[in-house]
């Protein structure tokens, strides 16, 4: 909504931004690429332009952490890379022979938790919301693949399932197969609660505690940080 400047608590909104774009096209197909950089003063809350940088960032954070995907093989062997905390609550379930839920949010690159659970030996069925867009979505989809071995058909160490009516089929199958679930959950779900959050009522979902409930499964919250060169911290909390 729109704010009277007091240029006090209410300053006037200042910004500065630099673009550069490329553009490619050839046998009817446009492949276009744009970067920027933007710096803004005198955000409040109170004004609408308070939204437009969580937006802003969750497509950057999402290009970044597909293009770190791609290196899955140097993040993933690398131990010197992603230092992992709570391994002690990994090896209750894996030495226990159980399965689990695992929980996060689109926080760092989240792309690399379920890679991670993988290479601790972890069967996991991964849901992800599909792109709209076919082609980029496809594009994408195939980056997971590999990152998340599902072409390992020795020991079908992963499964990826589209977020939505059939993703609920696909993991209750797949707990039944022996399979762990993860899953970031703070996507609005049209189908879920409303939940207050700040105040506000907020869809929020719940189908992962029906499931918990259903096959007593332990719920894993996981902590994602990324810092300098590559380098991240995974904390596997108590369930």
């Amino acid at each position: 909504r729109w704010q009277l400047s007091n240029d006090n608590d209410i300053p006037v909104i200042q910004s500065r931004q630099a673009s550069l774009g490329l553009s490619y096209s050839k046998n009817g197909w446009l492949v276009s690429a744009e970067g920027y950089y933007k710096k803004i003063k005198g955000i409040t809350t109170q004004s609408q332009g308070f939204y437009t940088g969580p937006k802003t960032l969750c497509a950057s954070e999402f290009v970044q952490a597909c293009d770190e995907l791609r290196l899955r093989k140097e993040l993933i062997e690398n131990k010197n890379l992603i230092k992992v905390n709570g391994i002690e609550n990994l090896n209750e379930i894996i030495n226990d022979k159980e399965q689990a839920i695992f929980i996060a949010i689109h926080q760092s690159n989240w792309e690399i938790l379920a890679p991670t659970l993988i290479n601790f030996g972890i069967k996991i069925n991964s849901v992800y919301r599909h792109i709209n867009n076919s082609h980029i979505d496809k594009f994408i989809l195939n980056i997971r693949q590999k990152a998340y071995q599902t072409n390992i058909s020795q020991k079908n160490k992963s499964i990826l399932s589209p977020k939505g009516k059939k993703s609920a089929q696909d993991m209750i199958q797949s707990i039944k197969n022996g399979y762990s679930i993860a899953l970031l959950i703070d996507q609005k779900d049209s189908s879920g609660i409303d939940i207050p959050l700040f105040d506000i009522p907020a869809k929020t979902q719940i189908g992962f505690l029906k499931l918990a409930k259903k096959f007593n499964l332990k719920i894993f919250p996981i902590e994602n940080n990324r810092y300098k060169n590559l380098n991240f911290e995974i904390t596997i909390h108590k369930p």
